[in-house]
Formats: C-alpha cells, structure tokens, sequence
C-alpha cells in the first residue's frame, strides 16, 4: 500500500466524522467553519445542489470499497476548499488575467467540470493502471504503447495567484522505460514538457493502490534556464499525487 494514501485513509478513520464529510450550502457547519462563499451567490448555489447529488451518486458507485470511500470525500473536501479560494479571491485578480485565463477564473465552469468527474467516476474495480484517471489532484492517462505505457498528466492545483498563468503545478507527458507487463500494477515512467532534445524532465513511479493510481514524483534533475519550461513548477519536491479511476470522456 502507498504510504500517502495508507496515510490519508489512518487520518479519516481516526478523525471525527465531519472532518472527512464535505459541506454544501443548506447543510449544519462545525463550530468556527463559516458558510462557503457560493451560498451567496443564486446561481452558483443552484449549481452546487447539483454537485452534492452527482457527489452521492460517486460515492454510492464506490460504497463497495470503504477507503476508495473514505479518500472520495476528502477529495470532494479538498476540491470545494480550492473552489472557495477561487470565488472569495477573484476579485483580487487582474481583470486581464482574469479574460485571459477565464477557464480557470470561472466559477461556474470549474463547478460543472466538477460534476461531470464526478459522473464519471467508476465503480468497478480494476486490477491494471491503463485506462483514465482524475480526481481534484489532477487528471492521469494511462495507454499501451509498444512494449509499454504512455503517460499523460495533470496534476497539483496552484493556489490562485494574480499572475498564474497555468494551474496546475506538474504538467506533460511521457513514456514507461524498458518492457512493462499491460497487467503492471507499478511501474516507472518519465514525464517531459515541450518539443526538441534535453528538455527537461521528471521521473515518477506510478502505482494502483485499493482501487486508485497513485503517483510518486522522484527527484527532479538540474536543468539550464535556457531550457524549456520543467514538468513541476519550482522544481522541488511535489507531493504523491492519487486519482480515481474513470470512465473514458464521451
């Protein structure tokens, strides 16, 4: 098992009920949690009632597996804790940079793309990495290729800045190394961002851990600045990031 999920499970079971439960407008807030900033917004509350049901909907598909559960709330959590900080600081965003980069500066299109992962999460289990995978850590595709995998990644949400241009700190793609089984359940791979020779790159070990994939960024080598821009933001050390398994995009 993973040490950041097995990590993250011993801390759901241990904590109190509600730390783990997400919470929608309408809904009874621990002591000194204020309301989320939707709630005050008609449309954006109208839109949030549709993600607390397409929410339950996901978490009755995967009921079966009570830590793939327990992970899926937090995730809810941690997604409505980035969408709050986006709605109460907008107003602090350039209003070019908010034109510019709408996409991720629009509430309401973040919400609704929100709903439509939720729908999309499946509840079968699988027993091999390929496929699709997503969660508010990112988005992760897995596919045969040769005598292995590609391997497309999105990953780590960036706190809304005033100059960000992307949001998401780890972002590229790549290939496993050496022949790996189509039924591997672990393996290497390395992630590269940009066109042309010695761009720079990031090594990752990519896991299936009680129903999700898990990746582990490894050390990031030296790059020249002339270099095109690295797969992680800063370079330094990024957390594992953990994706639920999804249906395929229509």
């Amino acid at each position: 098992m993973s040490k950041h999920i097995a990590w993250l499970v011993l801390c759901l079971v241990s904590a109190p009920a509600h730390a783990a439960s997400p919470s929608y407008c309408g809904q009874s807030l621990p002591p000194g949690q204020k309301p989320s900033p939707v709630c005050d917004d008609a449309r954006l509350r109208a839109i949030e009632a549709e993600e607390a049901r397409a929410f339950a909907a996901a978490r009755g598909r995967v009921a079966g597996n009570p830590a793939l559960a327990a992970v899926l709330e937090q995730d809810e959590v941690r997604f409505l804790s980035q969408r709050d900080a986006i709605v109460a600081n907008l107003a602090k965003v350039d209003p070019h940079n908010r034109k510019e980069k709408e996409e991720f500066h629009d509430s309401a299109s973040l919400m609704r793309k929100r709903i439509a992962l939720l729908g999309r999460i499946d509840g079968a289990a699988r027993t091999t990495l390929r496929g699709d995978w997503a969660s508010a850590d990112g988005y992760l595709s897995i596919h045969e290729r040769d005598a292995g995998f590609s391997v497309s990644l999105l990953a780590k949400r960036k706190l809304i800045g005033v100059d960000a241009v992307e949001d998401w700190l780890c972002r590229g793609m790549g290939e496993t190394r050496g022949k790996v089984s189509p039924a591997a359940i672990r393996f290497p791979a390395t992630i590269y961002r940009g066109d042309g020779e010695n761009v720079p790159s990031r090594r990752v070990e990519v896991r299936l851990t009680m129903g999700m994939a898990d990746v582990t960024f490894l050390a990031a080598g030296k790059s020249k600045p002339d270099q095109a821009s690295p797969v992680c933001a800063g370079g330094g050390k990024i957390t594992p990031a953990f994706f639920f398994p999804v249906v395929a995009a229509r």
